[in-house]
């Protein structure tokens, strides 16, 4: 009997652990910087212009460096992808081919999150 109670008492460890684990990962600010929120059409804008050098596309979320070294995010449409979003505000495909766009590779918990938690209710039976 006192087996079972330490055993259980490990995994109660382990999950309390792994939750303190994703809490921090996720909800944990990031140190603040002087990076500026814009809309998807000031973005547009901003291509339309040739002032933007690069954009990072992050599941919904856009990291545009401009070329006078300024950081902006903005954020997209789920289901909508970025270059139509773009050609849909009035920006043409060249000067579309001035910018480079780029998909981040998506975090481990971003990926492991929903498996991981349709997975726990089994894993305490």
């Amino acid at each position: 009997m006192n087996s079972k109670r330490l055993r259980s008492g490990i995994i109660y460890l382990l999950l309390v652990l792994a939750l303190g684990a994703f809490l921090y990962s996720s909800l944990v600010r990031r140190p603040a910087s002087n990076v500026s929120d814009e809309t998807i059409a000031s973005v547009a804008t901003l291509v339309r212009n040739g002032n933007v050098k690069s954009i990072e596309i992050n599941g919904d979320r856009l990291s545009v460096a401009t070329l006078d070294g300024d950081e902006i995010q903005s954020r997209i449409e789920t289901d909508a992808g970025l270059v139509e979003t773009l050609r849909a505000l009035g920006i043409t495909p060249e000067q579309l081919a001035k910018v480079d766009i780029s998909v981040a590779n998506p975090q481990f918990w971003d990926t492991w999150s929903g498996v991981l938690i349709a997975i726990l209710p089994l894993v305490l039976l």
